[in-house]
This record gives structure tokens, C-alpha cells and sequence, in this order.
């Protein structure tokens, strides 16, 4: 069964950056919100296992609070995901911030890639390859480089 793939040009697959700078942003604060409540919950003596987070098991006050709170975190960090997925770009690593988006080359599939931080998408592989397979656009022919869409 062969999965639904939307595909992009470079200048679609450009137009996304803002709201994927955006989105990273939101995990990025996300996750450091875990860890910090992570380690707030060390020095309290709290210990908390990944089963406990998601049953959501009785114990004290302080356990309680910690585990919704994760439990809120992991929903927010879902969503956020989930709203990244909406767009029909496939995240390749949340905690690297790296997104792939299907692509055409001369007639081959290929996955140009971008990165947090990454003012634009700059890179792309063949798509039997994985993300430590990518290059810059620039060593792709010109005659045959992703155009922009005319609008």
C-alpha cells in the first residue's frame, strides 16, 4: 500500500519555512519545559517512570501534579506535530528539526530537506536515500533544479 504524498516545488516547500520556524520554536520550548520539570521533579525526590506518565497512577500530591503536568506537555507536543503533519511535509526528527518534503527531479522522487535554523530549504536526496544522504541544491543541474511556482 502506497502512502498519500504531497508533493512540493521549492518555492512551496519555501513558502512553509515561517511556519515550520514557528512550530520548531514550539517544540523546542516544549521539550525544554519537560526538562526542567523533569528536574525539578528529581530534586523533589520524585521519580517517574514513562508508564507512570501515561497511566497516570495515584500517589502523592507533588507525584499528581508532575505527572498531569507531563501529561499536558505530551499532548501540547503532540499537537504541535500533528499541526506540522497538517501541512503535508513529513517530519524526518523533531528534536533536530528536520523536515522532508517530496519533490521531483528530472523525472526522480526525490526529498528536499530543511532544518531549524535554516533560512530556507538548501538540501535534498534521492528518496531510497535517508536525511545523511543530503546535498546542497547547488549540485543539481541546473537544466534540471525545482523551479519556483508561477503564481
Amino acid at each position: 500500500m502506497h502512502e498519500h504524498r504531497e508533493y512540493f516545488d521549492l518555492y512551496q516547500a519555501n513558502e512553509l519555512v515561517p511556519k515550520l520556524e514557528f512550530h520548531f520554536a514550539q517544540l523546542a520550548r516544549v521539550q525544554r519545559e519537560v526538562n526542567e520539570l523533569a528536574a525539578q521533579a528529581v530534586k523533589c525526590g520524585v521519580k517517574l517512570s514513562f508508564e507512570d506518565v501515561v497511566a497516570m497512577s495515584t500517589g502523592s500530591t507533588l507525584r499528581d501534579a508532575i505527572q498531569r503536568k507531563f501529561a499536558v506537555l505530551a499532548r501540547e507536543y503532540t499537537d504541535v506535530v500533528d499541526e506540522i503533519h497538517s501541512l503535508g511535509v513529513v517530519v524526518e526528527d523533531p528534536d533536530l528539526g528536520t523536515v522532508n518534503f517530496y519533490s521531483w527531479i528530472d523525472g526522480d522522487e526525490v526529498v528536499l530537506s530543511w532544518q531549524y535554523g535554516e533560512t530556507a530549504v538548501h538540501h535534498w536526496f534521492k528518496v531510497n536515500e535517508d536525511f545523511m544522504a543530503r546535498r546542497p541544491l547547488e549540485f543539481i543541474p541546473k537544466s534540471v533544479a525545482p523551479r519556483p511556482a508561477v503564481h
